[in-house]
């Protein structure tokens, strides 16, 4: 098996962070080295700084859409954290899924405002 991303184990959180879109809809976000992690076209990566999700994406749309890879670059520059979606969303609904992230919050951030 090739797994097309390398993986700093030293550097990779443990816990899985749980995100709610705009939707309402909940998402498993899987911590990733921001120095090991390598972008692909299934994959589809999600770039945090605190509770903001800055870029939601794939190798795909880096190539094909400036603003995503001007976002993309912009986000880098700072202190993000690079997590997954896992599972990875079916191609048709991918555009959809990162639109509801990049409006949604981490789910921990409604147990704060209780």
């Amino acid at each position: 098996m090739h797994i097309d991303r390398r993986v700093n184990t030293a550097e990779l959180q443990t816990d899985a962070l749980s995100w709610i879109g705009h939707t309402g809809r909940h998402y498993r976000l899987l911590p990733e080295s921001r120095t090991g992690f390598q972008l692909s076209e299934r994959a589809v990566h999600v770039l945090i700084a605190g509770s903001e999700a800055l870029w939601c994406g794939s190798a795909a749309d880096i190539v094909a859409d400036p603003q995503s890879r001007a976002r993309f670059r912009a986000a880098m520059t700072g202190e993000v954290a690079v997590y997954r979606i896992e599972p990875p969303p079916d191609e048709d609904r991918r555009a959809m899924v990162g639109w509801d992230i990049m409006r949604g919050h981490p789910a921990e951030s409604l147990l704060r405002a209780s």
